[in-house]
């Protein structure tokens, strides 16, 4: 008999404290992503943030829920996280689960950066439409075959060595390029932050779009202080335990005002870099396309990412644009589900979905 059971911010706070959190051999979120779930400030009291299927004593599976709020009013939740035990596989679990979040939500759910198993289960259900398929690129800089490839199969593992040997070769040789390309702010001046302060915070409320998800000053400092990766040298009993990341080598948030020499504000930046993989989750700008430009390219060099990947879409069209040999395109997808009570005439074509909603800025 598999029993579900969700927790709210208050459920949440005390279970993480738990004796059964301490002692599981699975846990179904980190401690310091739990934290940033409860800080979230579109979270309200009664929302459910996770929800454990146990069969007897046993936790056999998860998943999360993000609250947001569309065109500023219209509460949601994100799915994170779905989780079944392996042996457990087979027993409908993931309907329960799915279902039970429904319930707990209104059935106004979201979802985006699913698998494919856990998309073929969404399709199933016929509860989910498309909200966008939103159009991206990756930059590749570096040669990083090791953690492109091992992810995708144990035989993979098993070459590593040759992998990162290869990787370190090619590197010697690609990383010349960096002596030669170096590219320039001009006359821009940047400001690095960890808060957005009000002058940033009027910015963004000019240049955002009045129809999407809105994250404002509360919303981006939230994210900005309550990372879901930390950066540590190696995982500790928690992250051994729990079957997502929560932390890496390296994992850090960069916020950027850029200014002219008379020190107008023309764009905020916020960068995500994982080791050496760089995404850019928000990004407000009025018209001052060539400074952002600008800025991106001096960040490629500066930090000498393996990859770069985003999906604003005037971002998008502008580095397609751009002529470089220094960088393989490609072009990349996301998909991002909405539940069928939703209004069609909620979203439409000019509904704006920046690349960090949901949980993908996280991660």
């Amino acid at each position: 008999m598999i029993e579900i059971k969700g927790l709210n911010p208050q459920g949440l706070a005390k279970y993480i404290h738990s004796e059964e959190y301490g002692q599981s051999p699975v846990i179904p979120i980190s401690r310091h992503r739990a934290l940033s779930q409860i800080r979230n400030p579109r979270a309200e009291a009664e929302d459910v943030l996770l929800l454990l299927a146990y069969e007897g004593p046993t936790l056999v599976g998860y998943l999360g829920v993000l609250p947001d709020r569309m065109n500023g009013n219209l509460k949601c939740g994100w799915m994170s996280c779905l989780w079944i035990a392996p042996e457990h596989r087979g027993k409908q679990i993931a309907q329960k689960l799915l279902q039970h979040c429904f319930e707990a939500w209104g059935q106004k759910v979201l979802a985006t950066e699913f698998t494919a198993p856990a998309k073929k289960l969404y399709d199933k259900t016929g509860l989910f439409r498309d909200l966008q398929v939103k159009r991206g690129l990756r930059l590749y800089l570096r040669s990083d075959l090791y953690a492109l490839l091992t992810p995708r199969s144990p035989w993979f593992e098993k070459i590593g060595f040759l992998l990162k040997g290869f990787d370190a070769l090619a590197n010697a040789v690609l990383d010349v390029r960096f002596l030669i390309w170096k590219p320039s702010l001009g006359d821009l001046k940047l400001e690095y932050v960890r808060e957005v302060d009000e002058e940033t915070a009027l910015f963004i409320e000019r240049t955002r779009s009045a129809n999407g998800f809105q994250k404002g000053a509360a919303e981006l400092n939230w994210m900005l202080q309550n990372p879901w990766v930390l950066a540590a040298p190696e995982k500790d009993d928690f992250g051994k335990r729990y079957h997502f990341s929560s932390t890496d080598f390296s994992f850090d948030f960069y916020g950027i005002k850029i200014k002219n020499q008379q020190n107008q504000l023309l764009g905020f930046l916020v960068f995500s870099k994982r080791n050496r993989f760089l995404k850019l989750p928000f990004c407000y700008v009025g018209n001052n396309w060539d400074a952002v430009l600008r800025v991106i390219n001096f960040h490629l060099h500066r930090w000498q990412v393996n990859t770069f990947t985003v999906f604003h879409p005037g971002l998008v069209e502008r580095l397609l644009q751009q002529k470089s040999l220094l960088f393989f395109k490609r072009e990349v997808r996301r998909h991002y589900l909405i539940s069928r009570v939703f209004d069609p005439e909620i979203y439409h074509e000019n509904f704006e979905i920046q690349d960090g909603d949901g949980d993908c800025g996280f991660t």
